[in-house]
């Protein structure tokens, strides 16, 4: 994917939170909250509405600093700055242009060679679109859109807040599938989502969240042994919710 991709394979991205504390309106999202990242699995987070995903990806990608405790994302050979780090939003924005335009917007030297970047909107079938204005495009195909113009970036870390949310079936699947081959590719990806059949689907490492603590992180796409299988049901549900 990019010219540090056999580097990234077997190296792989390293992510570390260590006695992190977060305040939001005096308000602890987090108190010393430490964990370490699996470098070469997809990490499925999840949890209820307030439990602290979206400020776990949001430390991740820069957009907030703990009040304590550091956040670090390295690899053996290089550390890596928050630049090398892209977050796609459940809840795309597209610009007022064509879906080609969206795509190469803000696209620097080094970043993707544009017949590999050709070859992404084909895996997310949306080659027909090129030359369509993306604001009147359906919400599926801006998702697939947006998420083609964060590869186009070549981040070296994805954050993803829930990016299939409220999608077509047809959607999901293209999303899904992208996911997963980008991650074969080294990239680290880190994800969010309600959805317990996704995060099965997809996660190599799961994390369930709530009220700011780590309740349980597992390997092999599955948890129950410490928040008990009827909470993990009544959460794939979605009963219990708290308000963000």
């Amino acid at each position: 994917m990019n010219k540090n991709k056999t580097d990234l394979e077997t190296d792989g991205v390293n992510i570390l939170f260590q006695d992190v504390v977060l305040k939001v309106n005096n308000s602890k999202i987090f108190d010393g909250l430490s964990c370490s990242l699996d470098k070469n699995l997809i990490t499925v987070l999840l949890g209820y509405n307030g439990a602290g995903k979206t400020a776990f990806l949001r430390l991740l990608s820069g957009l907030s600093k703990p009040d304590k405790g550091f956040v670090k994302i390295f690899t053996s050979s290089e550390k890596l700055l928050f630049e090398n780090v892209t977050m796609l939003f459940h809840k795309p924005v597209m610009l007022k242009r064509s879906v080609w335009s969206n795509i190469v917007y803000g696209l620097k030297q080094g970043s993707m060679d544009k017949n590999e970047l050709f070859r992404f909107i084909q895996d997310a079938k949306i080659e027909h679109l090129v030359e369509r204005p993306a604001r009147e495009i359906s919400a599926g195909e801006q998702q697939r859109v947006a998420f083609v113009r964060a590869l186009a970036t070549q981040p070296k870390v994805l954050l993803l807040d829930e990016p299939t949310s409220n999608l077509d079936p047809f959607s999901i699947d293209v999303i899904e599938e992208l996911i997963k081959k980008i991650s074969t590719r080294g990239v680290k990806i880190v994800m969010v989502t309600h959805n317990v059949e996704q995060a099965k689907r997809l996660a190599g490492e799961m994390i369930f969240l709530q009220d700011g603590k780590i309740i349980e992180q597992n390997k092999g796409g599955q948890l129950s042994q410490k928040i008990g299988q009827g909470t993990l049901q009544r959460f794939a549900l979605g009963k219990e919710l708290k308000n963000d």
